[in-house]
């Protein structure tokens, strides 16, 4: 048995086990593994309250997706007291023996390390994980700090059908994700003050502007209204997903916070089951990890972000994060 990162989390980690039994295997075999760099110091009472990961400072946060295919997380890499300038390399040394190889000498880590040293970094890197019946993939998520932004957006512009961008728009490059078991890399930004009518823009350099009424129809279905004219914040956040290779497809995804979208965590709870409901599909996993929220009105929001992926060929997948709320909540940051 793994050790338990928290009640909640024991709580959630029980109820993935349940609702997906032949990834149980995939997550009990890597977990006591991924979770000791949390577990090292149990005397600093800080290390569940300090995370940048998730409103409130938890160190750890489940995401559920209308694909309803495996169990996702992502996680802090180290302890609270690290430097954010060193963990990157200790997410590398945390996945290198899980998939059996040194990434030492991958050039896409040596590109991420370069985004990396002129330092400025907050949190510095993050690490996903998604347990499937038949394997596990690993997510290094990697901060991009002001300084490393040209070269960042000079890979990526170089892979891009035009350079990213919306004019008069202020867009900002703050993390990149990448799975070094295929090589896939993930750009997320963040964008000011969107317009509805301009998704289509920021979908063109993937050349994916085709399908912006798929991502805004599904926005406007979770939201309960149109967005015609704005849409509910002046801050999103979109990602290009990039394939190693070709074919594979290229993916879009569009973010924002569950709470710019829905409000306190007992309306999020409440908007997403009417919406998984009218999206027809079946998602008793996020009613049963995040039930206890259906009662919680508070300032503080286990609900993370919620967005829409797409791509050429490929149907449209909604997903939010969930920080793992316990029975019975009340302040406390667990």
């Amino acid at each position: 048995m793994a050790p338990a990162l928290s009640a909640p989390a024991q709580r959630g980690l029980d109820i993935s086990r349940q609702h997906f039994p032949a990834a149980a295997a995939q997550l009990d075999a890597v977990l006591p593994h991924l979770l000791k760099p949390l577990l090292t110091d149990k005397a600093d009472p800080a290390r569940w309250s300090t995370s940048l990961l998730t409103d409130g400072g938890y160190p750890f946060e489940f995401t559920c997706t209308t694909l309803n295919d495996s169990i996702r997380y992502t996680l802090e890499v180290a302890p609270a007291r690290e430097e954010p300038a060193r963990r990157l390399s200790q997410a590398r040394e945390l996945v290198e023996p899980l998939l059996g190889r040194s990434l030492a000498d991958d050039p896409l880590l040596a590109l991420l390390t370069q985004i990396q040293a002129p330092s400025g970094l907050r949190y510095g890197a993050w690490l996903g994980v998604r347990h499937s019946a038949h394997d596990t993939a690993y997510k290094l998520y990697a901060e991009v700090p002001p300084a490393g932004q040209a070269t960042a957006l000079a890979y990526l512009n170089a892979r891009l059908q035009r350079p990213v961008g919306v004019q008069g728009r202020a867009i900002v490059l703050q993390m990149i994700g990448w799975y070094p078991a295929t090589g896939e890399l993930e750009f997320y930004f963040r964008v000011d003050e969107l317009r509805p009518w301009e998704l289509p823009a920021l979908m063109q350099p993937q050349g994916l502007e085709s399908n912006y009424k798929t991502v805004l129809d599904a926005f406007q279905l979770a939201y309960g209204r149109p967005m015609h004219q704005e849409l509910p914040g002046p801050i999103f956040g979109f990602s290009y997903t990039l394939p190693a290779q070709d074919p594979a497809p290229r993916l879009f995804s569009f973010y924002t916070f569950a709470e710019t979208m829905f409000g306190a965590d007992a309306y999020a709870h409440r908007k997403l089951g009417r919406y998984f409901e009218k999206c027809g599909v079946d998602m008793a996993y996020y009613h049963d990890l995040s039930g206890p929220t259906a009662a919680h009105e508070g300032h503080w929001m286990h609900h993370g972000m919620f967005g829409v992926t797409v791509g050429l060929g490929t149907p449209a997948i909604s997903h939010i994060g969930l920080r793992p709320p316990g029975a019975g909540l009340g302040h406390s940051n667990e």
